[in-house]
């Protein structure tokens, strides 16, 4: 039983009432914690809520209860503490997960986002970009939405990987119903379905803006693919940015109109990706970068070891680096911090023993 359980009574009926109260309340609740107030006399504290949205939110919490859905309110330690940061934290959290597993919750995210109405450029890409992050380990969060959206959860499943989809719905008002299936193959991959609205709401408009506050919140940063110039995406923009969140866009024709709203976001200084290797470089340090879809299948270590040429510990970290990708000179004198005449020096003795190649100005193996 959860030991919160009260409070999530509470905390939940405000949300039932109104977003406006919800929002209100938890405004209260965070000068509380600021204060250090203990639970008891925050309680003691708080308005209560109408009989009507009192009974409703007891009844859903005894529900989520039976059918082994989790909730978390926002003074749990399991509550994540990237959403704590954010301006408007959703007060508590529904949550579908296998066998009540929350370790994703624990990774580092990033989000992607977009537009329902996806060239098939824009699913391929956003696949790719999904598929790329959890090769470093990243959790991709996203909203479950047609579209972009889906595709981002695909890329994650398509590597055996947990993913987080965001409702703008309740958990058993699961919006859009053809992706029902996919819900249930995230949270069989370890994944976790999300929402702060009551168990039965079924999707409104308002919701899918509120939904992307949390898709945001959880992020590190938020990677946009193909956006209209009024879409819900360009709301996920700006809500990363004013909570101090990196925004990518992925740029596309100026005569698609899916490609104006992320061309925008680039005009008005959002990050550019120019290749799913340059957004790596962004968000993952070259020290920390994980090696993946290495051609030969073998162990890293391995195909060191079967280099013919004795390498010295600065080649053999060079040669690591690019087991899988093709860098141009000012690259790996920014990924590799070596002085630019060793580094030349090093590339050509390389080069010159068959151990990379150089193709078009770029070097590789």
């Amino acid at each position: 039983m959860n030991n919160y359980r009260d409070l999530c009574i509470l905390f939940h009926a405000w949300g039932l009432e109104s977003s406006y109260y919800s929002t209100k309340i938890c405004k209260m609740v965070k000068s509380y914690m600021e204060q250090s107030v203990e639970k008891e006399e925050l309680i003691s504290q708080l308005p209560t809520p109408k009989d009507l949205y009192w009974n409703q939110a007891k009844r859903e919490i005894e529900e989520a209860e039976s059918i082994g859905i989790i909730y978390i309110c926002i003074l749990q330690d399991l509550y994540p503490a990237s959403l704590l940061a954010i301006d408007d934290p959703p007060l508590i959290l529904f949550i579908m997960a296998k066998d009540g597993n929350l370790e994703v919750l624990k990774k580092e995210k990033y989000s992607i986002v977009g537009t329902r109405k996806a060239t098939e450029y824009g699913l391929k890409i956003t696949k790719k970009i999904s598929s790329a992050l959890v090769s470093q380990g990243i959790c991709v969060v996203s909203g479950l939405a047609h579209g972009i959206d889906s595709a981002a959860h695909q890329g994650t499943l398509n590597e055996h990987e947990s993913t987080i989809a965001v409702l703008g719905s309740g958990l058993l008002e699961i919006f859009p119903k053809l992706n029902i299936g996919l819900a249930q193959e995230i949270i069989d991959t370890n994944g976790l379905v999300i929402s702060e609205y009551g168990l039965r709401s079924r999707s409104q408009s308002y919701m899918f803006p509120r939904r992307n506050r949390i898709v945001t919140g959880f992020s590190k940063g938020v990677i946009i693919v193909e956006a209209e110039l009024r879409s819900g995406s360009l709301i996920s923009a700006r809500l990363a940015l004013e909570q101090g969140r990196d925004v990518y866009s992925v740029p596309g024709p100026i005569d698609v109109p899916t490609s104006i709203g992320t061309n925008k976001i680039i005009s008005e200084g959002g990050q550019i990706v120019v290749s799913i290797e340059s957004l790596l470089d962004l968000i993952v340090p070259a020290e920390n970068r994980k090696i993946s879809n290495i051609s030969d299948k073998q162990p890293l270590q391995k195909q060191i070891e079967i280099i013919k040429v004795p390498l010295s510990k600065e080649e053999e970290r060079l040669v690591i680096l690019m087991s899988n990708n093709y860098y141009t000179f000012e690259e790996l004198i920014e990924l590799t911090n070596i002085e630019a005449g060793n580094l030349r020096q090093m590339l050509g003795v390389l080069t010159l023993k068959d151990v990379l190649k150089e193709i078009d100005g770029t070097y590789g193996r």
